[in-house]
């Protein structure tokens, strides 16, 4: 006597609702790292509303003024060059071909990854929103430039807060989070990585005497702030598009 056989419709029904709880759960980022950000995000608010009442009341020049020397003491011909070439990750031309590049993978994965015009959006939203809010903050506060010894390097415009340290924590900050949702075994090894990069890119600003310490923690802070608001309306739309 044959077996019986399962209901019509019934094991595809049941695959596809696997798929979809699956779905959900590589897609939609936990409970904890939802209360991360908005704790980082809170405390990244503070942060800079403190050092910007600061440089508003001419309050923080000592701190500068001693943290940037200690760290410009550590110059040597080697550190110089090395330095050098990190603050280049920084640089608009730099953020915009990694953006490029990024641009292009997302375009390969777009037959396998239904999220890709999503993530390109998102790339680009970053580094345009990353230059628009540093380029108002410049104007608003019109801080003047460091001379704590000979500028290795010479840059022009204003300080607070600093550009290189903010969008490129805007922009590596945010092509971390998109590429740990492709690769999320990755995860670690990614933020890491691009945690130490914005780290650098930061610290050679001062060690350069582009920037004053403070105009990097600010834009480090404020760089997240700008990550945090790009997730979240990721975020959004992910799960609007998840559920249609």
């Amino acid at each position: 006597m044959a077996a019986a056989s399962p209901e019509p419709g019934r094991k595809p029904a049941k695959n596809a609702e696997t798929r979809t709880r699956n779905q959900r759960k590589q897609r939609l980022p936990g409970f904890s790292f939802r209360v991360f950000r908005v704790l980082v995000s809170a405390s990244s608010a503070v942060c800079f509303a403190l050092i910007s009442g600061l440089i508003f009341w001419d309050r923080a020049r000592a701190f500068d003024t001693a943290a940037g020397l200690w760290i410009q003491a550590q110059s040597t011909p080697a550190l110089d060059a090395c330095m050098r070439a990190i603050t280049h990750g920084g640089d608009r031309l730099t953020l915009i071909l990694f953006s490029a590049a990024l641009t292009g993978l997302f375009i390969k994965r777009r037959g396998r990854d239904s999220s890709a015009a999503l993530d390109i959006t998102a790339v680009w939203l970053a580094i345009g929103a990353g230059y628009a809010l540093n380029y108002t903050l410049k104007i608003l506060f019109a801080r003047s430039r460091p001379e704590l010894s000979p500028l290795l390097l010479t840059p022009s415009g204003y300080s607070y807060p600093s550009g290189h340290a903010m969008v490129s924590t805007v922009v590596y900050g945010c092509a971390a989070y998109l590429l740990a949702r492709k690769w999320p075994r990755a995860r670690r090894w990614i933020t890491g990585a691009a945690v130490a990069w914005i780290f650098l890119i930061g610290l050679s600003r001062v060690y350069l005497d582009a920037h004053w310490p403070s105009d990097v923690l600010a834009g480090f802070a404020a760089g997240w702030l700008v990550v945090s608001a790009i997730i979240g309306w990721y975020d959004r739309n992910q799960s609007h598009d998840i559920g249609t």
